[in-house]
């Protein structure tokens, strides 16, 4: 009898102690996921997560990086760390998609106002051809003088990176098929929201993104 009553206690104990193994492996596991998408997320059509404005998951974070900007200044990460931010990829000489974009972009920053909390970075898809030079005509063209929106080039190979790693917007091998997504970024430099830079009901949603950000970032 004593031997079953001790047999039981140490199978108690050995169960107790799978648990606690199982609870400590489950903490570890969420840090180490922690800006992976939850399951249920409903997803885009391009594979992209779909999210609510009033509910914005932290979902990747984008790597730190540095380019050169319509002043031929060095601009990146640094300069955004702590700022709320909306990057996108473009080129100069796009024909289609980027126009429609540059000018929802322009409705976003009207939106914001002097928010000096909120910030707003084009990287070009065409390196080799948006010096600083053609960046600055290209905002000349579109009357682009807000302080807060920079336009960057750099080496293909970090463009590459953020358009992969970063953005998880796809491959820019190809400028002409860049994605045409606006991507959120929060203050801690984890991706919040992916919307549609050519489609006015996306836009309108990322204005009430930013909003819920900035609610988030004062509490």
């Amino acid at each position: 009898m004593i031997r079953i009553v001790l047999g039981i206690f140490t199978l108690v104990l050995i169960m107790a102690g799978l648990g606690m193994a199982a609870v400590g492996w489950m903490k570890d596991y969420g840090e180490q996921s922690a800006g992976s998408i939850a399951l249920g997320t409903p997803m885009q059509a391009d594979g992209l997560p779909y999210v609510d404005p009033d509910k914005l998951p932290r979902l990747y974070p984008v790597e730190d990086f540095a380019m050169f900007d319509q002043d031929g200044e060095v601009y990146g990460s640094e300069n955004l760390a702590g700022h709320i931010w909306v990057g996108y990829m473009f080129f100069t000489s796009c024909p289609a998609q980027c126009p429609i974009m540059t000018e929802n972009m322009k409705k976003v920053v009207a939106a914001v106002g002097d928010n000096e909390n909120v910030y707003f970075t084009g990287v070009s898809v065409d390196p080799q051809n948006d010096t600083p030079e053609r960046l600055t005509k290209y905002r000349s063209g579109y009357n682009i003088d807000n302080p807060r929106w920079h336009m960057v080039s750099g080496p293909m190979d970090l463009v590459q990176r953020i358009a992969l790693d970063s953005f998880k917007l796809g491959s820019v091998d190809d400028p002409v098929f860049h994605s045409d997504k606006f991507v959120l970024v929060d203050g801690t430099g984890f991706v919040r929201g992916y919307f549609t830079g050519t489609d006015d009901a996306d836009v309108r949603r990322l204005i009430e993104a930013i909003g819920t950000l900035l609610e988030e970032s004062a509490a």
